[in-house]
């Protein structure tokens, strides 16, 4: 018995079959080179933290800058380093620092700040010479009460070593004033942030060009509010970032 069915497109010109194969094929080839691994960059799909650190908490205002210590109840009571975060691959297309509860229990720690911090790069070649680097940034962390304004805040960092010395410097993105630059980060939303420090990278007593010096981690600080009086406001969720890519 002969098969009746009619296939789509059958009696369809052999130019529209082709065209319309061209198409399919060209938006799959676009989803498989759009998930490719640019050089040097950290898009996080592999299921890992590729090596990456996460440093906390810190009391945003502390002089000098020190981590924040939190009241552990008990007979005697005691006080210990607090570390709310933890670090995590988000399905394969983030890296994020998440908490279930988030609590200072210090009402004199009006900030706090977690730095997220690259594995070492000065033997990778693709952030070697870089003029600057680009990152997408997402914060998921939030409070079931409020979202308070100006509150939340996400800071370009870069250790470099001179090679001249050997010395470590760590800076950070700077505004065209030469103030530090901070990025408000809303709740929520998308940031593709970027900073381009350009050929000239400068120190406090000199500048160097890029065979000075060698990139050895980008660094991420997020600010948020620190002490919170109520329990039912505590804040909770995560910090979000990918696509961590060199600018050359």
């Amino acid at each position: 018995m002969g098969n009746n069915k009619k296939w789509i497109g059958w009696n369809k010109p052999i130019t529209v079959l082709t065209l319309s194969a061209i198409v399919i094929l060209a938006a799959i080839y676009f989803l498989i080179i759009g998930r490719a691994k640019a050089p040097g960059c950290f898009q996080f799909n592999d299921g890992t933290l590729q090596k990456w650190t996460l440093d906390q908490l810190y009391d945003t205002y502390s002089k000098p800058y020190k981590k924040i210590a939190t009241f552990i109840p008990g007979t005697p009571p005691t006080y210990k380093t607090y570390t709310p975060f933890s670090l995590v691959n988000y399905q394969n297309i983030a890296l994020a620092a998440a908490t279930n509860l988030y609590l200072v229990s210090d009402p004199k720690v009006k900030s706090a700040d977690i730095i997220l911090e690259s594995p070492n790069l000065s033997k990778d070649p693709n952030w070697q010479n870089s003029v600057g680097y680009s990152i997408d940034v997402r914060r998921e962390f939030y409070s079931p009460c409020f979202d308070p304004p100006k509150s939340f805040f996400a800071q370009l960092q870069l250790k470099i070593i001179d090679t001249s010395d050997n010395s470590e410097h760590l800076l950070a993105e700077r505004d065209q004033t030469g103030n530090f630059k901070f990025h408000e980060i809303k709740f929520n939303k998308p940031y593709s942030l970027k900073w381009k420090w350009g050929k000239t990278l400068k120190l406090k007593t000199k500048s160097l060009s890029p065979s000075g010096y060698k990139v050895k981690h980008i660094r991420i600080r997020f600010t948020m509010p620190g002490w919170i009086s109520k329990e039912e406001c505590f804040f909770r969720g995560k910090w979000k970032i990918g696509n961590v890519c060199p600018l050359k």
